[in-house]
């Protein structure tokens, strides 16, 4: 037997991509807000998603508090999540003030 890696997903890493790594290497903005790289980030994504606006963030737990906070989450505001869940949404609910209530589908649990 022998056991084999299963990838989340496999990156598809191009001379494109290397160029763009390299400009902004060599800019010095390669973290903050002050790239053009972010910049042209939200303004594609958004125009992607049909939306005026686009928020790059650092991670999904920062991306996952920021949509709990314009969805109006308030102090002590229950949010269902999954049993079955990563870290990250949780701690982005408790960050947002929100309690998390974990629920199972699997009615014989």
């Amino acid at each position: 037997y022998r056991s084999k890696n299963i990838l989340v997903s496999e990156p598809s890493l191009t001379d494109l991509e290397e160029k763009y790594l390299l400009q902004a290497y060599r800019s010095t903005f390669i973290s903050g807000g002050a790239g053009k790289f972010k910049r042209r980030l939200e303004t594609e994504f958004a125009r992607m998603c049909g939306c005026r606006f686009g928020v790059a963030t650092a991670n999904g737990t920062v991306a996952i508090n920021l949509a709990l906070c314009a969805a109006g989450l308030k102090e002590g505001d229950e949010v269902i999540v999954p049993s079955f869940t990563y870290v990250a949404s949780v701690a982005a609910i408790v960050t947002a003030g929100g309690v998390p209530v974990m629920v199972d589908c699997d009615e014989t649990v």
